[in-house]
């Protein structure tokens, strides 16, 4: 329980996806100007990278390793992806309406986006077991969405007063909060 706790806290602190490892940088710049936009993709990346990463590395150690197609794993892994957002956007669609308002624009963008391939993949090459896998797929998804939040916050904020030199309008203001928001996560790395 310890090391699920541990992983927990260091995905979405230390390790942050977006911080870190670059994952999701595509959806975390383009859906990031509005606070209510971000909470919509942060609800839709904890519903998709969850069941994606336990799939991922359920179909790579249970599959895929022992009949020795290792050198499959990402072709399979993108097909999987594709196919598990259409059939988690359906089931939303279908079971939950009144979020699927929410999240309806975003599954497109996370079908084939580095953050669902890419946090499969390090768990992959990380050899965790099946607990540590868990803490990650509850870690990954709660780290995205909570740099993700607080950034379209800072971002809608710097946009209202309208303060930014000529010179840093735009991707620069952006580029410029997310190192400082990395420096700032850079402080919890003596917790884990």
């Amino acid at each position: 329980m310890n090391e699920i706790l541990t992983i927990l806290i260091g995905t979405i602190f230390v390790g942050n996806v977006v911080l870190t490892q670059y994952l999701g940088l595509c959806p975390f710049y383009g859906v990031s100007k509005k606070w209510g936009n971000s909470v919509g993709l942060a609800i839709t990346s904890m519903l998709v990278l969850f069941v994606s990463i336990v799939l991922s590395y359920m179909v790579y150690t249970w599959i895929l390793i022992p009949l020795d197609v290792t050198y499959l794993r990402l072709v399979v892994m993108m097909l999987m992806m594709v196919v598990l957002v259409h059939v988690i956007e359906k089931l939303v669609k279908r079971f939950l309406p009144t979020l699927s308002v929410l999240t309806q624009p975003y599954f497109p963008l996370l079908a084939m986006n580095s953050l669902a391939l890419g946090t499969s993949l390090v768990v992959i090459d990380a050899n965790f077991s099946m607990l540590e896998v868990i803490g990650y797929a509850l870690g990954a998804p709660l780290g995205f969405a909570l740099v993700l939040v607080l950034f379209a916050s800072m971002h809608e904020r710097v946009l209202q007063h309208n303060k930014v030199p000529h010179a840093f309008k735009g991707s620069a203001i952006a580029f410029i909060m997310t190192a400082l928001m990395a420096m700032a996560f850079m402080a919890f790395s003596g917790i884990v």
